[in-house]
């Protein structure tokens, strides 16, 4: 039962990734675009699976305490409590950076004419910080794999 667990725990995870991440790169794909309708297209579809997201991935982080639990895993073993730190970093930069930010997008491109972006729109999307906060992202989702498939101070 537990390795069910577990597999259902990677299974909700990965699809809260990819739900993530997917619309994000078409957002980004759009930018480079440059036109306001597609923008507002992508966005559009982007807020329709923003629902999905947390969901998900609360749905995954319960089901991987549960397979822990059920597993008799340690709930305090250095590459959990390493996991618990990133999830919740994770969960704390796509609520209040990332979401809000696609959020300002599609709010911009819903109230801009179709064809090249507004200065509202180049100004949003090319905020400096938003580069970085999507590195840190990117980099902390790949930490949070290794530390799941290495299991580091264990």
């Amino acid at each position: 039962m537990s390795l069910f667990l577990v597999f259902l725990h990677i299974l909700f995870m990965f699809s809260a990734v990819a739900i993530s991440y997917g619309p994000l790169t078409i957002v980004t794909l759009a930018l480079r675009g440059g036109r306001t309708e597609t923008l507002r297209a992508v966005t559009s579809g982007a807020k329709t699976l923003a629902v999905a997201i947390p969901i998900l991935y609360v749905i995954g982080g319960a089901l991987g305490l549960v397979a822990a639990i059920s597993s008799s895993v340690n709930l305090l073993a250095g590459w959990l409590v390493i996991a618990y730190i990133l999830f919740a970093f994770l969960m704390g930069i796509g609520a209040t950076l990332i979401g809000p930010w696609i959020e300002r997008l599609a709010t911009a491109s819903a109230a801009a004419p179709d064809g090249p972006f507004s200065a509202e729109i180049n100004v949003i999307s090319a905020d400096p910080r938003m580069r970085i906060v999507r590195v840190v992202d990117l980099v902390l989702v790949i930490g949070i794999l290794y530390d799941m498939v290495v299991k580091p101070i264990s």
